[in-house]
């Protein structure tokens, strides 16, 4: 048997561990509410909920395991007990104060538990509805379960805040989460500095889902030039009404050559397969500056060296390099096979250069300079030199084998007049 006194104690005991348990469930559940909302741990917050109520549920078994060994069979209250006279203190006044509250009610639910079948179906019942609202709600928020049903219980008017209803919709409706197969309702829109894209997802039955995952947002040309791109991390908590919304610097978007563009959005949700959409979008145009400084870099870059000269009478002729060529006139971009050339008089007196003779022999087919050309027939004086470029428009894009050019002409004076011309011959 035993004693009263020691189950008294015992109950004591207990109760300091109820207390204690109590505070660290407290403090474990806004640990876990605030990682929750850092969204740092999102897909493994179902996991944590479940540890932690696991734990739980063993700390609370052993309690009441500690709680029958005591012997308790009886509403007990609470008696201090103790050798030697009591000790005054304020803490300790109080405390058993609230102890008293506490043991006498412990006590008292315990023994009605046990010795009242009523009273214990009716808190089986309690806590059956709210285990069952627990775990739909972790549920129907957390885990991306590839359930095929719909359950939702007749609508019930409650008061409402704002667009937060009185009571949490996990106890009105019940709602498998659906894995996403699509993405739809993708565009991307331009206001003042900004872009803004905007898509939802979908699932196997056309049914709109939120879904976290990874993104990867791309902007291409028309020429397939990436002018954007960035990756970023979504959670469900990101979508409104199903609408996924993000904001672009539209500064840090590259310009092109047209205003037509492509938008492209990959997304790899955290449950499924990766989705991809494609939609068009305006993107920045360069200025016709621009258009030619990059043009005259893509010349550079891709143009055949050759660095050959030919001198004869009073010119030294050089051809510098020569290749495809694009332009800016009027806003509109042509292609021309560009000669460069640098054109020396040796002579110590004034000589005529002429371009009008000048032509490039490729395939079989002869081409006149351009008017574009920015080399004109022109007299140069004594020591002079005139550096640049001859254009010839309509040149196949797929010429090969040798190219002849004719980089232009000279009229040599004296008993006879002759034309002497400067002569390139150059393997593509």
């Amino acid at each position: 048997m035993v004693d009263s006194q020691d189950r008294v104690i015992r109950t004591e005991e207990l109760t300091l561990y109820a207390i204690i348990l109590a505070f660290i469930g407290l403090a474990s559940a806004f640990l876990v509410f605030g990682i929750s909302q850092l969204k740092i741990l999102e897909v493994w917050m179902p996991y944590i909920y479940i540890s932690i109520g696991v734990v739980y549920i063993a700390i609370a078994v052993v309690l009441i395991t500690s709680l029958r060994r005591s012997g308790i069979s009886s509403p007990v209250s609470y008696r201090s007990y103790s050798e030697g006279p009591p000790v005054k203190h304020k803490v300790g006044t109080a405390f058993n104060r609230i102890g008293t509250v506490i043991v006498g009610a412990v006590a008292t639910i315990v023994y009605h538990l046990r010795h009242d079948k009523k009273v214990r179906f009716g808190a089986f019942l309690v806590l059956a509805f709210v285990a069952g609202s627990f775990i739909t709600s972790i549920v129907s928020s957390n885990f991306n379960l590839n359930l095929n049903f719909n359950f939702s219980l007749p609508t019930i008017q409650l008061p409402s805040f704002g667009n937060q209803s009185a009571v949490s919709g996990a106890f009105l409706k019940l709602e498998s989460k659906k894995i996403p197969t699509a993405i739809i309702d993708f565009s991307v829109s331009k206001s003042g500095e900004s872009y803004t894209l905007s898509f939802s997802l979908a699932d196997k039955d056309s049914a709109k889902v939120n879904a976290s995952g990874n993104a990867t947002f791309k902007a291409i040309d028309q020429s397939n030039k990436i002018l954007y791109e960035e990756s970023f991390e979504i959670f469900e908590s990101d979508f409104s009404e199903h609408i996924y919304k993000k904001s672009i610097d539209a500064s840090k978007v590259k310009k092109s050559t047209s205003s037509s563009g492509v938008a492209n959005m990959n997304f790899v949700p955290s449950v499924g397969s990766q989705l991809s959409s494609n939609t068009s979008m305006q993107v920045p145009v360069l200025s016709d500056v621009e258009l030619t400084s990059m043009y005259e870099a893509e010349y550079s870059s891709s143009a055949k060296s050759v660095d050959k000269s030919f001198a004869s009478y009073a010119f030294k002729v050089t051809l510098v390099k020569m290749g495809f060529y694009k332009k800016v006139e009027s806003g509109t971009t042509k292609t021309y096979y560009r000669v460069d050339l640098k054109v020396e008089n040796t002579f110590a007196v004034a000589e005529e250069f002429k371009i009008s003779t000048a032509r490039l022999t490729a395939g079989g087919s002869n081409y006149s300079p351009d008017a574009l050309s920015t080399l004109k027939t022109e007299t140069l004086k004594g020591k002079q030199t005139n550096e640049g470029y001859l254009l010839f428009k309509d040149v196949p894009l797929n010429i090969g084998g040798t190219v002849k050019v004719r980089a232009g002409t000279a009229t040599k004076k004296g008993l006879t007049t002759d034309e002497v011309e400067y002569n390139f011959e150059v393997s593509l």
